[in-house]
């Protein structure tokens, strides 16, 4: 039986109709080996993004401060969706608990918490740049199941990334891969 649901961040929570190197007009091919790269590290806290950023982004072409960059990045993908929203607090309110699970940096993180409250949504926040390790590695789950002392069959996982939900699923974790609303909500007929 379902006792808990672990959404992520980015993808299912969060609405993200472009990545902000696109919405800012920086190339591709300059940008992509920074994010390929030593961002990795910074999503499992072992490197910080602002000092890593600070040695690339004027030779991507970025005209302002490390800061405008920052906020133009996080504010421009911080929309939830209000569909997926209404079920966190649906299932919350019925008993269940909510998690967030996010492979996302410290500043990211903080950022998304201070501007969306979302701390007061989810029964508690689980992001890769705190935990030390990133899905899709089943370590990440793990973490979360010991954390909370669940059961794997206890537990429901929602991710848009198919690596994700088959990590979770090698844990006997019951996980979807989100594609979209009609999706979630037809298949989320069959667990509630």
């Amino acid at each position: 039986m379902i006792n808990a649901v672990i959404f992520d961040a980015d993808g299912v929570v969060i609405c993200r109709e472009k990545y902000f190197s696109e919405r800012a007009g920086l190339p591709f091919e300059k940008v992509n080996p920074f994010f390929e790269g030593v961002f990795q590290r910074c999503l499992v806290g072992r490197a910080d993004l602002r000092i890593e950023l600070a040695k690339n982004i004027k030779s991507w072409g970025w005209k302002g401060t490390l800061d405008d960059l920052l906020e133009f990045w996080f504010s421009g993908e911080k929309k939830t969706d209000d569909v997926i929203m209404q079920y966190v607090l649906n299932l919350k309110g019925k008993g269940f608990k909510v998690f967030l699970a996010t492979n996302n940096e410290k500043y990211r993180v903080e950022y998304l918490l201070k501007e969306l409250d979302l701390e007061k949504k989810f029964d508690k926040i689980y992001a890769s740049g705190y935990m030390g390790y990133k899905k899709p590695d089943t370590t990440f789950f793990r973490y979360i199941l010991n954390d909370q002392n669940m059961k794997p069959e206890e537990v429901l996982v929602w991710d848009d990334d198919i690596e994700h939900v088959v990590s979770a699923r090698k844990l006997g974790i019951q996980a979807e891969i989100f594609t979209s609303i009609d999706y979630f909500e037809e298949r989320m007929k069959k667990y509630f």
